[in-house]
Formats: C-alpha cells, structure tokens, sequence
C-alpha cells in the first residue's frame, strides 16, 4: 500500500512577492503609456478644429464680402470667438453680427503681430474679398502654449499652418 501513498512533485508554482511587485509596474507603465498617448491626440484634434474654425471664417468672410460688401472679422475680447460684421458697425451695439465662430474650450486667438505693425483686433475685408496679409495665432488658455499660426495671403485667401501649406 505504500505505493499508492507516495507524494508527486508539485508543478505549479506559485508568484514570489517580487515578481508580483514587477507585474504590477509593468502593468502601471503599460497604463500611462495609453493614458499619455490619448491625452496627447486631444491637443492635436483641438489645433486642428481650431485651425479648421479659423479658416472657415477667413472664407465666409471673403464670400460674404463679396456678396455683401466689405465687412470686418472682429476677436472678441477674449479670444474665444470671431465676429463677422458689417464694415463700420463692428463697434455699434445696436447691430447683430452677421455670424460668429467660437473657437474649442480652452483656446484663443489673436492677431500675430510678428510683423512689427500696430495692434489690431480686427481685419477689414474689402467688397472684393481681399484683406492685407495677417496671421492667427492660436494657443491654450491654460498655460498660454502655441497651438498653430494660420498665415493668410490677402489676395488669395490661401492660407498657410506652421510651414503646412493649404488653399
């Protein structure tokens, strides 16, 4: 009987202490990772919807111009949102705007001054659709970080983003 009684070596193995430890910080690198990866295809789809919200203003600012006559795309003081309007009634606060755009929570956008001219808040848009030549500069509200510089070519409407070139 005592054959029947004899113990069989035990196979499975059971995870020390360190090994445990080292699964875990595997897995918690593993995890910022991801989270870091996520967190930084948010700020590349806020530029791209800000750089897409002020080209779409820079073009309904041209057609209406042309439609309308000369108007004026204005920032609001904040920097949160441009203004389309009527030339020379940018300022009456009898009038409505002819549109507004805002820009995503957490952006603004101000004129580049990189040029050295005077501070505006606002571009004129002849009845032609014609502007002088500006820039947009695009940054986070949080920490004042650069988002994107949006180029525009008066006479054309084409505008370029950091070097990216676009009609």
């Amino acid at each position: 009987m005592t054959a029947f009684t004899r113990r069989l070596p035990c196979v499975c193995r059971a995870m020390t202490l360190i090994e445990v430890l080292a699964a875990v910080a595997l897995l918690a690198l593993a995890a910022g990772v991801v989270a870091a990866g996520a967190m930084g295809g948010g700020v590349q789809a806020q530029r791209a919807e800000a750089v897409g919200a002020t080209r779409a203003v820079d073009a309904f600012a041209r057609l209406a111009a042309r439609a309308e006559g000369a108007v004026t795309v204005r920032f609001s003081r904040d920097g949160a949102s441009l203004e389309l309007w009527r030339a020379g009634e940018a300022d009456a606060r009898a009038s409505a705007a002819l549109g507004s755009r805002s820009l995503p929570r957490g952006v603004r956008a101000t004129l580049d001054d990189s040029a050295g001219g005077a501070p505006r808040d606002r571009i004129e848009v002849d009845a032609l659709g014609r502007t002088d030549d500006y820039g947009v500069r695009l940054s986070r509200v949080a920490d004042g970080a650069e988002l994107a510089i949006v180029r525009f070519r008066g006479a054309t409407g084409a505008s370029e983003v950091d070097g990216e070139v676009a009609r």
